[in-house]
């Protein structure tokens, strides 16, 4: 059986974080990373690059899955098609903050995508 992920709640995020404040959104994206990359939330930086944390497309694959189980945001097409571009930490958060945005303005619907 395989590993079990911890929830957002591990990372003392709450779920559906969809309406969240900024600060908490990047707070819990950060401690997410920290979690599945392996290291100290407090080394994350927006300037930390994703190259530097050893992030390739799969590891990228896992930090997503860990995003969308800490703040019930949810990734589409338009956002992976996006996150291509993705250099450091403060890129994927903007990229995050502005699609939360987005989806905070959207009709709310069974999950708010990414």
């Amino acid at each position: 059986m395989g590993a079990r992920r911890p929830s957002g709640a591990a990372f003392g995020c709450g779920r559906s974080l969809g309406m969240a404040d900024r600060e908490e959104l990047v707070n819990c994206v950060y401690e997410a990373i920290a979690q599945t990359v392996g290291v100290d939330r407090q080394t994350l930086t927006p300037e930390t690059t994703v190259v530097s944390l050893g992030i390739d497309s799969l590891k990228f694959s896992e930090v997503l899955m860990q995003i969308e189980e800490t703040t019930g945001l949810l990734a589409d097409d338009a956002f992976l098609d996006k996150a291509a571009t993705i250099a450091t930490l403060g890129d994927l958060s903007a990229l995050i903050l502005g699609l939360q945005e987005a989806s905070a303005a959207a009709p709310k619907t069974q999950g708010a995508a990414l």
